[in-house]
């Protein structure tokens, strides 16, 4: 089988999931939030909630990857540093003989 198959039948199985899931939980659920309620569907509901849970996961993911990234850049220069100076003194003892 090729990869492009295999990639059809795997999304074809995902979406036929997500339709049986969306059948099965079809009930009509109330919010209830600070400013008024909203009437939704249940799989709806939780298609959002998953969607919000996602995205506020990225955005941590992503601050903790740009932290690591400068902690990243900071430790190389410093390693730059610290191997010119490792050069210099070698040779300066070198010069000494």
């Amino acid at each position: 089988m090729s990869m492009r198959i295999i990639s059809l039948l795997l999304t074809l199985i995902i979406l036929l999931f997500g339709i049986s899931f969306a059948v099965l939980n079809a009930d009509i659920v109330s919010i209830n939030y600070y400013f008024g309620t909203s009437h939704l569907a249940l799989s709806l509901l939780i298609a959002i909630a998953l969607i919000i849970g996602v995205f506020l996961g990225l955005i941590v993911s992503l601050v903790l990857f740009i932290k690591a990234k400068a902690k990243q850049h900071h430790l190389t220069k410093q390693l730059h540093k610290a191997q010119k100076e490792i050069d210099e003194l070698r040779k300066a003892r070198i010069g000494t003989r």
